[in-house]
């Protein structure tokens, strides 16, 4: 048996190389395949071939002229090296879903989008090299997700978790997003090709004590200060201390919501000014003297503040068979992305279907097989 390989760099093909090394992988942390290819360049000979970002495609066949094409990418790096007249020159590169992690995503929002119609649109918006025509229909919407210039292999990560799903760049250019497990290579494997098997169950990538950790949203507050002897503030007047730091104050007193600024914003308070809110110091402040249209709160009365506080999203969850069974194994997710906490929960409750131990499978064969990741 012999294997056949063509390289091909920038649309010229390459016979006289050393050694070509190609690895095909997806997993959890999102891996690209890579190439690695070593070619004799005496004299100088490929000084001026290669670019960085020139395209890559490497074909390979057995006993036949080699027209599967088993990795196509980018070049990434561009070494030389030689002593005397033994020079060569190093390529390495990624495939193209190196496109998905060097692009971001621009500021957008989803509210009540199926998830596949949401990876093809990032697709489309945010590179130019990628199509999506096997972006598969999940049928799973999404109330609310919000991307923030996070890489565009991040946003498919994170849409690819809250489904089940696997993705992928194929050597056609476009994306496959796939449920996990449902595509077959068609391949067979046995005692007539099998010249090795180990077969083990691991904890590694298994978690039963789960922690998500999102960004930070507004939400509605509203609550009553009784005024009876206020702190006084010096020359500041009356102060009052509110629960959390606020946001967009509406204090109402005597049923009417009066004209307010923010405390140390400008040199002087503006004049008919009632009220400040010192953010930091959560603090109501009515300033004294009738230059600011003074106020003050009747004594026995109410003031009714109604502003929004910062509240952090976080969610936990925990299978106790598998923790009982297995051990603890905790997973802490930290992404900013997550916006809202309807996706911290799809993502948590993701994660706690894989809370037991994973099987794994390791191969030598004997045999020339062509199949994705």
């Amino acid at each position: 048996m012999v294997i056949r390989t063509r390289l091909d760099v920038g649309g010229s093909t390459y016979v006289d190389y050393r050694n070509l090394e190609v690895v095909r992988a997806v997993s959890d942390n999102t891996t690209s395949s890579f190439f690695n290819v070593i070619l004799d360049s005496p004299y100088g000979r490929h000084k001026n071939d290669f670019t960085v970002g020139n395209d890559v495609q490497i074909s390979a066949d057995k006993d036949a002229t080699p027209t599967t094409m088993i990795f196509r990418g980018i070049v990434d790096n561009i070494g030389f090296e030689g002593e005397g007249l033994n020079q060569k020159v190093e390529l390495r590169g990624r495939d193209y879903s190196a496109r998905l992690a060097d692009n971001t995503i621009e500021p957008v929002v989803y509210t009540n989008t199926e998830i596949g119609s949401i990876v093809r649109d990032l697709i489309k918006n945010n590179t130019t090299d990628i199509g999506s025509v096997n972006v598969n229909t999940v049928g799973t919407q999404l109330k609310r997700i919000a991307f923030n210039q996070i890489s565009l292999m991040e946003g498919v990560k994170q849409l690819a978790d809250l489904s089940n799903y696997s993705f992928y760049v194929d050597t056609g250019l476009d994306l496959h997003f796939e449920p996990i497990g449902s595509i077959s290579s068609n391949q067979t494997f046995h005692s007539g090709n099998i010249t090795s098997m180990l077969f083990d169950k691991t904890r590694e990538g298994m978690a039963n004590k789960i922690w998500v950790y999102g960004d930070r949203y507004l939400a509605g507050f509203k609550e009553r200060i009784n005024v009876g002897s206020p702190d006084v503030g010096g020359t500041l007047g009356s102060v009052f201390t509110l629960t959390y730091k606020p946001h967009n104050v509406k204090p109402e007193i005597l049923g009417s919501i009066r004209p307010g600024g923010i405390y140390e914003l400008n040199v002087s308070t503006p004049s008919g000014t009632t009220w400040l809110v010192n953010f930091h110091d959560r603090q109501l402040i009515f300033p004294s003297g009738t230059t600011y249209g003074y106020y003050l709160p009747p004594s026995g009365g109410s003031i009714v503040v109604t502003y929004e506080r910062d509240v952090p999203i976080v969610k936990y969850g925990e299978n106790r068979n598998s923790i009982a069974a297995f051990g603890p194994k905790t997973l802490i997710i930290n992404d900013k992305s997550i916006k809202d906490p309807n996706t911290a929960v799809s993502i948590l409750n993701n994660k706690l279907a894989q809370t037991d131990p994973f099987n794994n499978i390791q191969l030598n064969l004997d045999g020339w097989f062509t199949f994705s990741p």
